[in-house]
Parts: C-alpha cells; structure tokens; sequence
C-alpha cells in the first residue's frame, strides 16, 4: 500500500513530491482516490488528480472512488419560487451520489470515517476490487515480479487530507 498525500497541480511534471514519489503509482493495481466531499472545490481537486494521472499514463489504471466527510457535506436548500439553475449548493447529499454514482457506477462509495458510516462496506468493496484487479491477465504481464520482491497493492490518492486522519 502506498500513500500519495496531496496531489497538487503540476505533480507531474515535478511540482510538489516529484516524479520519484509518483512513480510508486505505476507498481499499484488499484487506485483509491479519498475526496473530502465536504470541501467546496472537491470537484475541482478530483479533475487535479485525474489530470494528474493522465500525463503520467495511469488513468487506465482500476479506480475506486471514496468520497468522505458525509457527516461534514452541507448544502442550502433553494426556495420553492426560485427559478435560477442550481447551483452545487443547492445539491443534496442524496442528489450528488445518485449522479456521482450514475458516473462512476460500482467504482465510488460516500463515507463518513468518523462517524464510522460504510466504512465495513468500504472494506469489503476495496478487497473484492483489489482481488479482481491481482488477478487481471493485463496487470501479469505488465509487472513481472519474483519472490519477495515488493509491489504496491492499494494507491491511496488524498486530495484533502491525509488518511491517516480517517
């Protein structure tokens, strides 16, 4: 398992923890991205991260979605009469994970770490998926590796806070 904290834009071309650090993301099989979806420009930091992933040639790498901070999300309800176009304000728990989960399907769940919510579902969606991916014929071929040699099985990518904190 790798930890790479804070992802910022410009991390591949050396900004921030560098190439040597985000190398550790081509040995993972499995990406985990942890959104801190109380965070008003989490969409923002999401697209960093996959733009992120992209230049380094990973985003066709399998990736889990976790959006955390369920217990912290807040949002404004709109008046009845109000005809302006919602805003990401105006969006309800509820609506943002139907239509996050409407992109991203099986690949994203929404916890909350201190409260303790979904977080044995977390569990037990992130080995189903490590497994599946441990046993892709693509990810034998690509990475060849003898006995005991070390290799990154969970990428936890953090655009917010550290998982330490979780």
């Amino acid at each position: 398992m790798a930890d790479i904290p804070g992802i910022i834009e410009g991390a591949s071309e050396g900004a921030g923890l560098g190439h040597d650090f985000l190398r550790h993301i081509d040995r993972c099989r499995l990406l985990v991205h942890v959104v801190d979806i109380s965070h008003p420009d989490f969409e923002e930091q999401i697209e960093v991260v996959n733009t992120t992933l992209k230049e380094l040639g990973a985003s066709d790498k399998p990736m889990m979605m976790i959006f955390n901070k369920i217990d912290n999300y807040s949002w404004v309800e709109k008046e009845e009469d109000d005809l302006t176009p919602a805003t990401r304000e105006n969006i309800t728990l509820d609506e943002l994970r139907r239509t996050w989960m409407a992109k991203l399907g099986d690949s994203c769940l929404f916890i909350s770490a201190k409260e303790r919510e979904n977080i044995d579902e977390m569990r037990d969606v992130l080995a189903l998926t490590e497994e599946k991916a441990s046993h892709s014929e693509e990810h034998k071929a690509k990475h060849q590796i003898g006995l005991g040699q070390a290799i990154g099985t969970i990428m936890v990518m953090d655009v917010v806070f550290s998982i330490d904190s979780v």
